[in-house]
């Protein structure tokens, strides 16, 4: 009977001595797929962290391309109005025959619709985005949408203006050398011949006239489709600097609402044109934007282009809004190049 004990008693501290080693490497194997699902973890942030750099590097380079193709709407724009006033002088028989003899060439020269400009959007940014976006968590997916009615939908329209456009310029001047004999020489600003016949082509020919109109018409689509674009950039590059917490560049580009801290007295006001036949005109503010409100109270919202300089779109097309300002905001004036002509307003005299 003892020796059943003593063998018992051998056997159960043989079993505890077990259970202790398998209760070890139950706890080993356990701390080895913790250590694994850290490091799995680790790594997956690290991957996450590598995508968010990634993706905000993307988007800061998106930024840069918006920039860049921001200056060039404000570009188009300034050069539209160039050319208008060209136009007009061209249509109203402003022109004289020593302008043409000057033989000013050239976008902003006498013969101003023999050249042409392109809006050229910057997509390379864009389409690194589209390509890795799929990798990216929802808050840079969100941009999508954005970025496609950008550079895809506007986009298209764009191109469809630059091919009119240049289209447009190549048909005039191929015009002029199948039926002008003199067009080898003034094509090459030659001094030799007799160069009467080109300058009354110019300065009294009813097709000429129609070939300026058709230029600027397609030049102000041109135009309304690259400041649709600016005011459409501006807003997506202070979207992506709210996604990516940061202030937005101080950056005149930027800037399409009027500063409070600009003197408002100078715009602000009922103003009246120069023709009985045209209503008077309001300028107010509403959310830091010029509006012109019309005598119907209808508005339209004004984009700063600079401290001077407005546009707005209106019947399908951009109108610009220049102010002259005096250190008298009573004295202010404003001219509004609109479809057919310019129209003149001067500030009613609030003291009256």
């Amino acid at each position: 009977m003892l020796k059943f004990f003593r063998r018992t008693r051998q056997h159960l501290l043989a079993d505890n001595k077990t259970g202790k080693y398998i209760k070890y490497a139950i706890g080993e194997i356990i701390l080895v797929v913790i250590g694994i699902l850290i490091a799995l973890q680790v790594n997956n942030w690290n991957t996450e962290r590598q995508l968010e750099q990634t993706g905000r590097k993307l988007l800061k380079n998106i930024q840069k391309d918006l920039l860049t193709d921001i200056e060039s709407a404000t570009n188009i724009l300034e050069t539209y109005v160039i050319k208008d006033s060209l136009a007009r002088l061209v249509v109203n028989n402003k022109f004289t025959i020593s302008d043409y003899q000057n033989s000013i060439y050239g976008p902003e020269g006498t013969y101003f619709m023999y050249w042409y400009d392109n809006f050229v959007i910057n997509k390379e940014a864009f389409l690194k985005f589209k390509d890795f976006v799929k990798n990216l968590d929802d808050s840079f997916i969100s941009f999508q949408d954005s970025l496609d009615e950008l550079y895809i939908t506007q986009g298209n329209y764009i191109d469809k203006f630059n091919q009119r456009i240049s289209t447009t310029v190549y048909k005039n001047l191929d015009y002029l050398a199948k039926s002008k004999t003199w067009y080898y020489e003034w094509q090459y600003g030659s001094d030799t011949g007799n160069h009467d016949e080109s300058h009354l082509f110019f300065l009294e020919d009813p097709l000429y006239k129609n070939q300026v109109a058709n230029y600027i018409n397609d030049y102000k689509n041109l135009n309304r489709g690259a400041q649709t674009f600016r005011v459409q950039a501006v807003s997506l590059y202070k979207k992506i600097s709210d996604v990516l917490n940061e202030t937005p560049e101080d950056n005149e580009l930027l800037k399409l609402q009027i500063s409070q801290e600009h003197q408002l007295d100078h715009y602000l006001g009922d103003y009246k044109p120069d023709s009985e036949s045209i209503d008077m005109t309001r300028i107010i503010l509403t959310n830091n934007y010029l509006q012109r409100q019309d005598s119907d109270g209808q508005t339209t919202r004004m984009y700063r282009h600079s401290n001077t300089s407005f546009f707005m779109f209106k019947t399908n097309e951009v109108e610009v809004v220049k102010f002259n300002l005096y250190s008298d905001p009573n004295e202010t004036s404003i001219k509004i190049m609109a479809k057919h002509k310019y129209l003149n307003y001067k500030k009613v005299n609030t003291n009256d």
